[in-house]
């Protein structure tokens, strides 16, 4: 029996990462005083479900059976993905380290966090666009119906100790929410 593609799935979670980075780059812009709070819970939404969750399906499991069908990784659109994980992970430690300070109304750790949030939301704007029109286009081209199949059961069992299906809820309807601010 086919399921549905995995590629199907990792867009849907794009949909709800581009809701977030919108809200959070509408605050970032729009708002008179600095959003602690709204920041705060993106930075947890980046962490844990753009990275924790979705990046995590992709390393774990769709890169690897890519890779097994002959899909390079240096010098390929899959070290180009891995590349920009490992920038993305590097912006959110960036805010990560300043928000704190600038929570408590540093100016010079406010500029830095709108900084480092707005250079990752455009990084992942790309990163996003590489994926849907490119890197899935692969996908679907050389994995097979068995191959499709089992990496969409492993994304439906991924479990990690920050990711519970609890979390994932969470994060969703926070997506959910964001998208209509």
């Amino acid at each position: 029996m086919a399921l549905e593609h995995p590629v199907m799935d990792l867009m849907t979670d794009h949909r709800r990462i581009e809701a977030v980075m919108n809200a959070l780059e509408k605050q970032l812009l729009v708002s008179d005083s600095f959003p602690t709070e709204f920041i705060t819970k993106a930075l947890k939404f980046f962490v844990e479900y753009a990275d924790g969750f979705h990046h995590l399906k992709e390393e774990e499991h769709l890169f690897p059976a890519m890779v097994d069908r002959g899909v390079a990784v240096e010098c390929g659109p899959i070290g180009v993905m891995l590349h920009d994980h490992a920038i993305g992970r590097q912006l959110l430690a960036g805010i990560r380290s300043q928000l704190e300070e600038a929570s408590r109304g540093d100016p010079h750790a406010q500029t830095a966090v709108r900084d480092y949030a707005l250079r990752y939301i455009d990084m992942l704007r790309q990163h996003i666009w590489k994926e849907d029109n490119v890197l899935f286009s692969i996908a679907q081209r050389v994995l097979d119906e068995p191959a499709a199949d089992f990496i969409a059961e492993r994304f439906a069992s991924i479990r990690s100790m920050n990711v519970t299906p609890e979390t994932v809820e969470r994060h969703r309807q926070f997506a959910d929410a964001a998208s209509r601010l």
